[in-house]
């Protein structure tokens, strides 16, 4: 063993492969069991590193086979899967090593090998029948036949702890309807033992899958869960995992040694797709040996959960039921217990969670660099898991990857598989001199091995194969052609340049090469496919069908694999084949209605309208916002959608009785808004506008059509006076239709319809969008809107500005009816809140309500605020004594390390990729940060000020439009606003103080409707300036200012100074102090509290300007160097039929001193000034103190809504202000 660790610590740490292989090799030789089989693994790398594939492949075998039943049989099983499907050659060694397999081999060996073999068989579908690849993995111990149900909860993330029907101890039938309709039970093969549904609508979550597992031996087991993060595993009732993926992610795999009894066993798993869709669950015998288990789906889907340690929703795994003392990871954590810095140890470790745990492979990986020093192979290591790591942006990764690449290879020039990987990248990049340059040095490196005189080898296979990708990507196809058929020649058995051959071919071959190469991807992972398009797109319908039904026998549960059987079959003429086809479809995927729509497509080729029509019937019932579909069955059926809304267009504008109002530029003859709810849940609305254009600013405003995406055109065309129609022609990809002809006089029809989907069990019900009835510019003849809908719907209407009657309800059906005729538009008018708050406007729908909507945004923004490794090291780094000081302090490292612009509901991004790219939502990293620190937080949705604050009936997510943190310490909460980077800790910005707001829950907790807390802070808020400045004879001054922003104020300052160099910062301040004085000049500025979160920022600036203007031998100074100005900001108009919004406050202390020419005083000082109303507050005063003229000035106007009646009030108030600093000053002798 003393010269395997000798040849590991100059491989590993010294980079020097010239020194470690002789030694390896010869312990490989002369050693025996384990030293033997641990220097055979090193040496694997290294072949591996030097490209030679097949020679690693051997050496690695060797190692498995020297001590198959120790923790290095893992690490060369786990090895070989790794380098499955390189060729055609070593994926035969490998079926070969794993049919001799030995008799005893470690079981996490055993899952390697075996399923290395069973994905070579599942390369080669239509070279080998489905049933081999089957086979294959009912050896490696997959369960395959399932009986599904689902789904049974309305969430994920909040229904995973939630007991549904088979969760209780008794043993129960799933029932077959859930919160989202019928949970169509059914049976579903999986041949690989991949469990998932295809096609499946994304409402509702949580599913059942149960097997009867048959132990012909028993014994001891690993029960191995691969796939999806959310999902409980339990044998015969008792739960062996549990996984959940929050608060923090989990591993991609997890094993479980069990003990089971020989007979059958009942397997159940619950599952969500949160994170991941698709699972697999095997049962691998302890000893190595292929698994004896047989499973069966079976007849009806039952289940139970019995009591146990493990709480339901949570992450857990049961006791051991046998130790596992080959497990490679519990290896190689032993020896780190007993020396940390043990590089062996480390390496072993990284083999052992690579690809299954990414949380540990991450720890493993940097303890690895550590302990090598930064040796090549753990470099080239910590290179590939940078580009496959989910908390790295990709970008960042490929970056961090490419110096990890270069040091690597600088360390160990022989280290081929990192020149390779360096060159992928910089040929991605675009960077072909770069990635030439790697191949070179790769080329330049084999012949410096070869001795003086000898002839070099043939460059290896991949490296040819690399080459012919960058020139291919360079613009030289010939020469790129050159290389990958030398490496087909070399290797005949390579899938990977077999299929680069044939892309080449498509692009540019001949037909003979492109069938040839097609020919030669049989076997290759996705050549059956590939070869059946080809097939089908020559014409050879038969060897296509052949193909595709090879495909499907290997994947039954693939709908999409039964559709393209079909097609086939359907072109074919084999129209029940065809059907048959497409019926499995459908119950492999019975949510979706795609089969059946595909159904209905083949029976009307055939002929058989009513049948297709019922199809089409089945698909509307699985997607009843479809209109397509509901539009077809309506027309097959002789009514139209929403025929009772028809308004003849051409009539209304022919009509000689319409009155036309004076002064407009255009009239809206009808604003007509349509809709019917179906039974099925769905809606359709109709939307119908005729419009008359009276000038050339009616024709630019009705010139254009913004048609909905998703709309479906009755009417659009310009009416001429005449009674002739035109219509626009159909530009595809262009938003707004332009109406053809339009002129003065012309009227305007726009007609159209848009499906309405039933919302999800998250919210349950039915909202249809609001609808207006007055417009800002466009007067209205008449504005309609109408609802049918049946009976037994709670339909309730949300009205506001306009009364509404309820909905009139007949036996079989209920309606609403509204109409206006002759509204005057509404004129905007400045500062006037949004449209949703003055116009009239009402709402129909049914069902959930706001809570609703904060519980479904919590069901999946959590996730995006997940802790990871960066958020553990920054909440270390932020340690203190107390959970408020680390609070503080995990605000300012994250304000730290996070920059730029910030939106609270931008939760597109996951902290970790926030984070690592340092710009993004702050307030994800600040959350997984406090989770790191076990300091627990919430997020607030806010309705800010400027919102409409009148109550709503249905859920409106922009109403409460900003994000706020919660941060839920021992001594009382702290509410903090991370979108702004230097915000003060423990304060809210005015608009979002003392507002209306929803706590948005963790899991196990309800929504939660709150005030957000009215104080502004300990840091105050607003402005407070300071002039000291000395006047000369003439009217100029100099001196120095200082003008402090507090709270908020200070925060947005800061932000705008970051983006600002020197010169620009300047230029700000000068045109700001430019509105109160002339000939502004700063000569110097000097600011206060950059970078620091809380404080104010405080300008220290010193200036000259001119203060006073010279009327003879007096001086005229205004009374206030910062005028506000408020009657031009809020007072423009006489009077208002809005509420004027002052959606900021107005907050400032001004404190003026100027030093008076000799001789000079304040003549006749005016009285002081002092307003103190409701809407605002302002004192004034001016006096001569010691040979200086003082002013003191400090405004407050409060953010707040101005009734129309208010108004005069607060006109008055803002005249009288402008009139007090109006005021001047007079100096003289």
């Amino acid at each position: 063993m003393q010269a395997v660790h000798a040849g590991l610590l100059h491989y590993l740490v010294g980079s020097d492969v010239a020194a470690a292989e002789p030694l390896l090799r010869r312990a490989a030789m002369e050693g025996r069991g384990e030293p033997a089989a641990l220097a055979l693994c090193a040496l694997g790398d290294i072949l591996e590193d030097r490209l030679d594939t097949l020679e690693a492949q051997s050496a690695w075998t060797r190692a498995l086979l020297a001590a198959p039943e120790s923790p290095f049989a893992e690490y060369a099983a786990n090895r070989l899967l790794e380098v499955q499907g390189d060729s055609r050659e070593l994926d035969d060694r490998i079926l070969a090593m794993e049919s001799q397999a030995p008799a005893r081999l470690a079981p996490r060996a055993a899952r390697f090998l075996r399923e290395a073999a069973a994905r070579i068989h599942g390369s080669r579908v239509g070279e080998e029948s489905a049933q081999v690849e089957a086979a294959a993995w009912a050896r490696f111990g997959s369960l395959q036949l399932w009986r599904v149900a689902g789904p049974f909860a309305a969430l994920r993330l909040f229904d995973l702890r939630r007991p549904l029907a088979l969760d209780r101890p008794d043993r129960a039938r799933a029932p077959d309807r859930g919160p989202a309709g019928p949970t169509f039970e059914r049976t579903l093969e999986f041949p690989d033992g991949d469990a998932g549904l295809e096609l499946e609508p994304g409402e509702g979550d949580v599913y059942y899958a149960a097997t009867r597992a048959v132990a012909s031996r028993g014994g001891d087991y690993l029960a191995l869960v691969e796939g999806a993060g959310a999902l409980e595993l339990r044998i015969d009732g008792t739960v062996v995992i549990s996984r959940t993926p929050y608060p923090r992610d989990v591993p991609r795999a997890q094993a479980v040694p069990v003990s089971l009894t020989k007979g059958p066993h009942n397997v159940l798993v619950r599952w969500s797709r949160l994170e991941g869709t698709r699972f697999r669950v095997s049962l691998l015998r302890g000893d190595g040996a292929p698994s004896d288990v047989e499973d069966a789906a079976p007849a009806e889907l039952t289940g139970q959960r019995l009591q146990g340690d493990c709480p339901l929703g949570s992450l857990c795994v049961a006791r051991p039921a046998w130790e596992d003392r080959a497990s490679l990871r519990g290896y190689a954590e032993r020896l780190l217990r007993g020396d940390p810095d043990d590089p062996i140890a480390a390496w072993l470790l990284v083999r052992a969670t690579v690809g299954d745990d990414r949380a540990a492979a991450r720890s493993a990986v940097a303890r690895f660099v550590a302990a090598t020093a930064s040796g090549a192979p753990a470099l080239l290591v910590r290179a590939q898991e940078s580009l496959r790591d989910p908390e790295v942006p990709e970008r960042l990764g490929r970056t961090q990857a490419l110096a990890d690449l270069a040091e690597a290879t600088r360390r160990d020039p022989l280290l081929l598989r990192g020149r390779l990987t360096a060159a992928a990248l910089q040929r991605d990049s675009e960077r072909y001199d770069d990635a030439a340059r790697e191949l070179d040095q790769a080329e330049a490196a084999l012949r410096a091995k070869v001795p003086p005189g000898a002839a070099p080898p043939p460059l290896p296979p991949r490296l040819l194969l690399s080459r012919a990708r960058l020139l291919d990507a360079q613009g030289n196809p010939t020469a790129a052609r050159i290389r990958a058929e030398a490496a087909l020649r070399q290797d005949p058995g390579r899938c990977d340049a077999r299929s680069f051959l044939y892309q080449m071919a498509r692009r540019e071959g001949s037909l003979a090469d492109q069938d040839r190469f097609a020919e030669r991807l049989l076997g290759c992972p996705d050549g059956a496919q590939t070869l059946a398009s080809l097939s089908r797109e020559r014409g050879r319908l038969d060897r296509s069908e052949a193909l595709l039904t090879a495909l499907v026998r290997s994947r039954p549960a693939q709908p999409a694999r039964w559709f393209s059987l079909a097609e086939i079959q359907a072109a074919r003429k084999e129209i029940e084949p065809a059907k048959g086809s497409l019926e499995k479809a459908a119950q492999v995927a019975p949510r979706s209605a795609e089969p059946w729509r595909r159904l209905a497509g083949v029976l009307e080729g055939n002929g058989e309208d009513e049948a297709a029509t019922n199809a089409r019937g089945r698909a509307l019932s699985l997607s009843p916002g479809d209109l397509q579909l509901r539009r077809q069955i309506a027309l097959t059926r002789g009514s139209p959608p929403l025929a009772w809304a028809d308004r003849d267009g051409l009539a209304l504008a022919s009509d000689p009785a319409v009155k036309l109002p004076k002064g407009a530029s255009a009239v809206r003859l009808l604003d007509q808004g349509a809709v019917e709810i179906y039974p099925d849940g769905g809606a359709v609305e109709r939307t119908h506008t005729v419009a008359r254009v009276l000038d050339k600013r009616g024709v630019a405003k009705f010139g254009e059509a913004q048609i909905p995406a998703d709309a479906q055109i009755l009417h659009l065309r310009t009416i001429k006076p005449d009674g002739r129609t035109l219509e626009p022609e159909t530009i595809p990809g262009k938003e707004a239709a332009t109406l053809p002809g339009l002129a003065v006089g012309d009227v305007v029809e726009i007609d159209y319809l848009r499906g309405i989907g039933p919302r999800g069990p998250d919210m349950p019900g039915l909202v249809i969008g609001g609808f207006f009835f007055r417009d800002d510019e466009t007067p209205m003849l008449e504005s309609t809107y109408e609802v049918r809908a049946p009976a037994n719907l709670s339909l309730e209407v949300d009205a506001h500005g306009l009364p509404a009657e309820p909905f009139q309800k007949l036996a079989t059906q209920q309606s609403f009816r509204k109409t206006l005729r002759d509204v005057p538009p509404q004129p905007p008018e400045p500062h006037q809140p949004g449209e949703s708050e003055i116009m009239p406007w009402l709402q129909v729908g049914y069902g959930a309500g706001q809570p609703n909507l904060v519980r479904s945004i919590a069901d999946w923004a959590l996730l995006r605020a997940r802790p990871g490794s960066a958020s553990d090291d920054l909440a270390r780094k932020a340690g203190k004594a107390t959970p408020r000081e680390t609070a503080r302090e995990i605000v300012r490292l994250v304000a730290d390390a996070v920059r730029g612009r910030s939106a609270g509901t931008d939760f597109a991004t996951p902290a970790a990729h926030v984070l690592a790219q340092g710009r993004g939502n702050r307030l994800v990293v600040l959350k997984a940060a406090l989770t790191s620190a076990k300091i627990p937080s919430h997020v607030v949705l806010v309705r800010p000020f400027n919102q409409d604050p009148s109550p709503y009936r249905f859920p409106r997510g922009e109403l409460y439009s900003w994000a706020v943190l919660r941060i839920d310490l021992p001594d009382g909460a702290a509410f903090v606003d991370p979108a702004y980077r230097l915000a003060p800790f423990d304060a809210l910005p005015a608009f979002a103080r003392g507002q209306d707001a929803w706590v948005v829950p963790e899991p196990g907790e309800e929504p939660q409707r709150i005030r957000t807390p009215e104080a502004e802070g300990s840091t105050g808020s607003g402005r407070r300036v300071t002039f000291t400045l000395s006047l000369d004879g003439e009217g100029g001054a100099s001196g120095e200012g200082r003008d402090a922003y507090l709270g908020f104020d200070g925060a947005n300052l800061k932000d705008a100074l970051e983006r600002l160099d020197e010169p620009q910062r300047k230029q700000a301040i000068e045109t700001m102090l430019g509105r109160g004085l002339r000939r502004v000049e700063l000569e110097k500025l000097t600011p206060e509290g950059e970078g620091e979160p809380g404080t104010p920022a405080v300008l220290h600036y010193q200036l000259r300007a001119q203060v006073a203007r010279r009327e003879g031998d007096r001086l005229i100074v205004p009374a206030s160097l910062l005028a506000s100005r408020l009657s031009r900001r809020f007072a423009e108009k006489a009077e208002r039929s809005l509420p004027l919004l002052v959606d900021a406050p107005e907050k400032l202390a001004l404190t003026t001193r100027i030093a008076l020419p000799a001789g000079a005083h304040l003549r006749s000082a005016p009285a002081p000034v002092t307003i103190a109303t409701e809407q605002g507050r302002f004192r004034w005063s001016a006096r001569e103190s010691e040979g200086a003229l003082l002013v003191e000035e400090e405004l407050d106007i409060p953010q707040q809504r101005i009734a129309p009646d208010r108004y005069p009030a607060f006109a008055a108030l803002c005249r009288k202000v402008d009139e007090a600093e109006a005021q001047d000053l007079v100096i003289g002798p």
